[in-house]
């Protein structure tokens, strides 16, 4: 019995039936309709739905299967059953063929214009699969196409007149929610984002958000049209279908600040929790121009992508005492108060790297700083024969990564963890919110940064001086 469950899990795991909420959209049209009042309709509806739920799990089937060797280096997508290799990529193409069949044969019980639709959406995502998911736009407008397949489905696939408004709303959500979704994983993988889905490299943070704001306003238009419809009005036998608008404007406010502020669509990585002390909390209405700028650089490189090989220790505030101690020995911190140590702590992650462990890789591009708070790294330079070199070793409570998390530029050099190493990590992201919910703290991480950076200038600069000199003593010498 448990060999046929081990083998049955997989395969329901494998049509995602937690996905399968996104075929609610069908239901759209009996709702707004009023279709719920005609048994007929309603298991017309009901039965369409679940030929939806089928379609969309055949198509996922699919598509594992195509993608399994990509979906193995993926952070998430490597514990699909075929990526992990509970089921081969022969048995979830077969899956996939038997369960769009039965969708077809369930749809065509509520209707042939209903199993009309289910067959254009399954034509579409097989070219979706093959071609259009490479091609950026086009990519997020098939997927909303699919939706709008759904929505037809649920109005004149069961014999509901469709309402073009509505029709209007779906498009430009879905366009919106596919957009959204296409930022929030350029931010999660960062420069790894076009290996994990093609054409990701082909989007960039600020048009992506461009196209959010434009769905977005779009969407709610054609909302604020919809709801002051007369025919609306005679539908739902009320003129006061106005007052929803502004639960979708605070809806549509909400999820962007998720996007933009907490790292991805929902409530995510950004740790809510983290407080702001001093009375300054959210006071997000002030001046943001310098955050801002941090913040839109920061998508483009996220630590926990970068860092994912290592172990995630949490946040910094259990290591609060071990971080002070180290004041002494780190510039960074020798004018902050245990206070102001601890507070900065809310904002840091900490990592552990295993002896040998690659902890920054020269040439990768990066959007955070490190401060070790155990064990010791190598820093390696590659020289111009592409060999790589010791140039330092960096003991406990020293930085590094300072100039990367400013500019967004590539590493300078690789390291190395010399010993069993644990470090604390303040990425861009996060030195936004310190400069927008504690001034006086981001102001003070701002103006040391600014003296360590001067100081290791003023260093080099004397290094440089001292070798021209040495090259100019012994040319003088040759002559």
């Amino acid at each position: 019995m448990s060999r046929v469950l081990a083998r049955i899990f997989p395969l329901i795991e494998l049509l995602r039936p937690r996905q399968w909420i996104k075929n609610a959209f069908v239901l759209v049209g009996p709702v707004f309709g009023h279709a719920w009042r005609d048994p007929v309709m309603l298991n017309a509806a009901l039965c369409t739905t679940l030929a939806f739920c089928l379609a969309s799990g055949a198509v996922y089937a699919l598509n594992d299967a195509r993608d399994a060797e990509r979906d193995r280096e993926h952070p998430d997508k490597r514990a699909r059953p075929v990526a992990r290799g509970a089921l081969s990529q022969g048995e979830a193409t077969a899956l996939s063929a038997a369960v769009a069949a039965a969708a077809l044969a369930l749809a065509a019980w509520a209707g042939w214009r209903a199993a009309a639709l289910v067959a254009a959406y399954l034509c579409l995502s097989a070219a979706y699969s093959v071609w259009l998911k490479h091609l950026p736009v086009l990519d997020v407008a098939a997927i909303a196409a699919g939706f709008m397949l759904r929505l037809l489905a649920g109005t004149l696939g069961v014999g509901i007149e469709p309402s073009n408004w509505l029709l209007a709303c779906g498009f430009l959500l879905t366009l919106f929610l596919g957009f959204a979704k296409r930022r929030a994983e350029i931010a999660r993988l960062a420069q790894d984002a076009g290996r994990h889905r093609a054409v990701l490299a082909d989007y960039s943070i600020g048009f992506l958000d461009k196209a959010i704001t434009l769905c977005a306003a779009g969407m709610i238009a054609a909302y604020a049209w919809y709801t002051l419809a007369a025919e609306t009005a005679l539908i739902h036998g009320t003129g006061s279908f106005a007052l929803t608008l502004p639960w979708v404007l605070l809806g549509t406010a909400r999820y962007l600040y998720c996007l933009r502020l907490r790292g991805g669509g929902g409530s995510g990585r950004g740790n809510p929790a983290r407080p702001a002390a001093g009375g300054l909390g959210r006071r997000l209405g002030r001046d943001r121009t310098l955050a801002d700028r941090l913040e839109s650089k920061a998508a483009m490189a996220q630590p926990a992508a970068q860092l994912s090989h290592l172990e995630h220790l949490g946040d910094a505030t259990k290591f609060s005492p071990q971080i002070h101690a180290l004041i002494p020995k780190c510039n960074l911190l020798e004018n902050f108060s245990p206070a102001e140590v601890r507070l900065l702590a809310h904002f840091m992650d900490v990592y552990q790297a295993a002896l040998g462990a690659e902890i920054i890789r020269e040439g990768d591009g990066g959007d955070f700083m490190l401060m070790l708070i155990e064990g010791k790294v190598e820093v390696h330079k590659r020289d111009r024969w592409k060999t790589s070199q010791l140039i330092a070793v960096v003991e406990a409570g020293k930085t590094l990564g300072e100039m990367s998390m400013i500019d967004g530029e590539p590493r300078f050099a690789t390291c190395i963890a010399a010993e069993p190493t644990v470090f604390a990590v303040l990425d861009r992201e996060n030195l936004a919110r310190i400069i927008v919910e504690q001034p006086m703290l981001g102001a003070k991480i701002l103006m040391e940064l600014v003296l360590m950076l001067s100081q290791r200038l003023r260093s080099t600069s004397a290094r440089l001086l001292q070798l021209i000199d040495e090259q100019s003593h012994r040319a003088t010498n040759l002559l």
